[in-house]
């Protein structure tokens, strides 16, 4: 019920903040601040039974409230952790060494670090809104809450680097990788960003990720030889993996980056890049298939696709198809969140298709430990 609470809500800020015509280039501010406060009261009051390693991160957490800041900082690793996630629970728990004290803290730099990058990088920031909580961005971050950290983390280091503040976008970066270690990843997108200007390379980009996800059975193999470690990640040794329905979301965000590339002309280089971002997502996800967890490293790519989607309605410029595409967008991805509510417990969708945890009462075997 709550989380039809906040649909409700969202709606209702929306015509507060927006009037009657729906106007959403007033109150943004406002409204993100709306949406995202109720997003966050849930995340921070959350029963410990809600998402696969809640309950793991509350044990962890008892443990370092004993454990040493000088012995966290000696290894990059405490508990199976990153030093900086590590670090965040001890400092946390100087403060309280009540478990939800930190709980609170978590969702209120999460939430906070989605709204900022909702409101600085999203055209129509309703449907922005909508498309985070349908895609899954939110939900994901009851499973495996430190990479989702790192992923808000990186994304809001695009923002900087689009504002030419490299350092602190690098910084972000780096931060990212102290609560998980795979937050470096997005240095790969840096490198598109400095060939933004070079529109053969932009419209080569898609090709590549097409023979990288079609290739990937020849090169992982090469892989796992070197990183023994990983070998049976490979061929679903883990985790069954299958695409479920979810495949008619990535045909929908499929048809979309294409069209942005290739088709829209006198087009914002940041949207080209944005449709890039949202290819490597769904390619991830593709070889994650067949390589258990691979779809972890699309993570970092998937708070493109609200982006994506809510500016691609400016490029169309019959007004009613426009509105059809705004109301239909908006409607398509606030059932599919419905469809997927999570009443009893939220697990991770690796093992079920979908495109964010589910309802089952059951924890999946994938959760935020089985990358490491």
């Amino acid at each position: 019920m709550v989380y039809i609470g906040l649909i409700v809500w969202i709606l209702l800020s929306s015509l507060l903040c927006f009037g009657n015509h729906l106007d959403v280039r007033k109150n943004r501010k406002l409204f993100v601040l709306l949406s995202f406060l109720y997003m966050c009261a849930i995340m921070s009051f959350r029963s410990v039974d809600v998402g696969v390693d809640t309950k793991s991160y509350q044990h962890i957490f008892e443990l370092m409230c004993s454990t040493r800041i000088s012995d966290i900082l000696a290894h990059f690793h405490t508990y199976s952790m990153e030093v900086g996630y590590a670090l965040a629970m001890k400092l946390c728990s100087l403060i309280s060494s009540n478990y939800y004290f930190f709980q609170i803290v978590f969702s209120i730099a999460f939430n906070i670090l989605s709204a900022k990058f909702i409101f600085e990088e999203t055209d129509n920031i309703f449907v922005g809104v909508i498309v985070f909580l349908g895609i899954g961005i939110y939900a994901t971050s009851f499973n495996i809450a430190r990479q989702m950290l790192a992923v808000m983390l990186v994304a809001n280091s695009w923002t900087l680097l689009r504002k030419e503040k490299k350092i602190t976008a690098i910084f972000c970066v780096l931060l990212a990788s102290t609560f998980h270690i795979t937050a470096l990843v997005f240095f790969a997108a840096y490198v598109v960003y400095f060939c933004r200007n070079n529109k053969f390379i932009i419209r080569i980009v898609p090709f590549v990720i097409l023979i990288g996800a079609i290739s990937f059975n020849r090169i992982f193999p090469l892989i796992t030889r070197y990183f023994s470690y990983y070998h049976n990640y490979y061929a679903n040794e883990k985790v069954i993996q299958s695409a479920g329905k979810v495949w008619i979301i990535w045909l929908i965000v499929l048809l979309i980056a294409i069209n942005i590339i290739y088709v829209v002309k006198q087009k914002n280089f940041e949207h080209s890049i944005a449709a890039i971002f949202s290819l490597v997502w769904i390619a991830c996800n593709v070889i994650g298939l067949s390589f258990n967890y691979f779809e972890r490293l699309g993570l970092y790519f998937i708070p493109f696709v609200p982006v994506m989607i809510s500016f691609y309605g400016k490029y169309l410029k019959n007004s009613t198809i426009r509105r059809v595409y705004i109301g239909g967008t908006s409607i398509a991805f606030i059932a599919y969140f419905i469809m997927q509510i999570p009443l009893h417990r939220i697990i991770d969708s690796a093992s079920n298709g979908s495109v964010f945890p589910v309802v089952t009462e059951h924890f999946s075997a994938s959760s935020d430990h089985a990358f490491l």
